[in-house]
């Protein structure tokens, strides 16, 4: 073996290594910038081949051996390591930015089902403050970390949940199309939010916004009824874009005494199987929806705006709180009151919850006779207060003799 000098270029030097001692098993030709460094490499590689043979391992390459060993404790995860490497190390993801990763995800996602526009409206809203804080990075340079303390700066535990609720489709997505290599959201819990007692209306405050509403805008106490004794929620009646399918008075069925909720309509079940339900007619909702019944049309004529802004001028005047879906809360509630825990699953039914979301959130320490008191309200016929009914046996027995004289549609 010697050293040699290339024809085309006097200033390098050449070694040619045979096909019987090359480690590749192939003649190759090992190229230097001096005759010095090609007889230093030729010393190197006879004294290398003295000492292992053929199957020569390098100085070099014997200390990120050991490197290996010391910092994983077995050369058998080798394999392993060399394939997690092979799918992936950054040459083999497609490098792909949090900006782009984010476009792509929302051009796909309206294609896969339960993309209503509020689901829209909150997933770009929410996606958009994600890309825009790391729009110069890659998506799969982001760690743990990163996102732990994306969602720690984001508020409440309950916005801290929605972020969370709509990142982590996103870095699935971004999974499948090998963006990234190893998903965060894998080890990272969903925040956790203390469980909170829900609020509800005493029945005294209801007979308040009935009466006003009847004196003032006689057009929103079907829609104060329908959530205050019919089990209905608020985008059930009010659509919350324009074009939103909301309920009709043609959906009041008379022959067969009932509310048919569509799945249009219906809160969607997040099974796919839809959430559409009946809801049989009570004294107290035919009580106040009748002297307004039509064949067909909305309930709410009004826009979400101008419903809200009346629904808070009917509460300023009626001198009573302001409490985020109290008039559903209240109905659920005091039903279950009346009831007892055995009409939880009846009560789910009606109002389009599981169970478990009954037990957990309705029932209350609120008493038969409270109960009873709700669904007894009445136009200056029967007045209760939350805390004035002496006798829960009258009470009942007042509410079940209004609920068989009711007549019939």
């Amino acid at each position: 073996m010697k050293a040699r000098r290339c024809k085309s270029r006097s200033n390098l030097w050449y070694v040619p290594v045979r096909k019987s001692v090359s480690p590749t098993g192939k003649r190759e030709n090992k190229y230097f910038k001096s005759l010095n460094a090609a007889n230093e490499w030729i010393s190197r590689f006879k004294y290398e081949q003295l000492e292992h043979g053929r199957a020569q391992i390098s100085g070099e390459e014997r200390r990120w051996i050991n490197f290996f060993r010391d910092q994983v404790g077995s050369l058998e995860l080798l394999p392993k390591v060399v394939e997690h490497w092979k799918s992936t190390g950054p040459d083999h993801l497609a490098q792909t930015s949090v900006k782009v990763a984010v476009k792509q995800f929302l051009d796909w996602r309206p294609h896969q089902g339960r993309w209503t526009r509020s689901t829209a409206e909150d997933t770009f809203s929410r996606l958009g403050i994600f890309e825009r804080l790391f729009s110069d990075r890659f998506i799969h340079e982001l760690t743990q970390a990163d996102i732990e303390n994306f969602l720690s700066t984001r508020g409440a535990t309950g916005t801290r949940a929605k972020f969370f609720q709509k990142l982590r489709p996103l870095f699935r997505y971004a999974k499948r199309h090998r963006f990234i290599a190893i998903d965060p959201f894998e080890h990272i819990q969903a925040p956790a939010a203390d469980y909170q007692e829900i609020q509800i209306y005493t029945p005294t405050e209801l007979q308040k916004m009935l009466t006003v509403a009847e004196e003032l805008y006689p057009d929103m106490v079907p829609f104060l009824a329908c959530m205050a004794f019919g089990f209905l929620r608020t985008e059930e009646l009010m659509p919350r874009f324009a074009g939103d399918a909301v309920l009709d008075w043609s959906a009041f069925d008379w022959t067969d005494r009932q509310i048919f909720v569509p799945h249009a309509v219906a809160k969607k079940a997040k099974k796919g199987t839809g959430n559409n339900r009946s809801i049989p007619f009570n004294p107290a909702l035919l009580h106040w929806i009748e002297p307004y019944v039509k064949e067909s049309g909305p309930l709410v004529q009004r826009n979400k705006a101008d419903t809200l802004r009346v629904l808070k001028k009917i509460r300023a005047k009626a001198g009573v709180r302001d409490i985020a879906n109290g008039l559903r809360h209240s109905c659920i509630t005091y039903w279950m009151a009346s009831n007892g825990d055995e009409s939880i699953g009846t009560v789910s039914r009606w109002s389009g919850n599981s169970p478990q979301i009954a037990k957990r959130h309705y029932v209350a320490t609120v008493k038969r006779a409270q109960g009873a008191a709700w669904l007894t309200i009445r136009r200056n016929i029967l007045k209760f207060d939350f805390g004035e009914v002496t006798s829960s046996v009258q009470g009942l027995a007042d509410y079940h003799a209004i609920s068989a004289a009711s007549p019939a549609r």
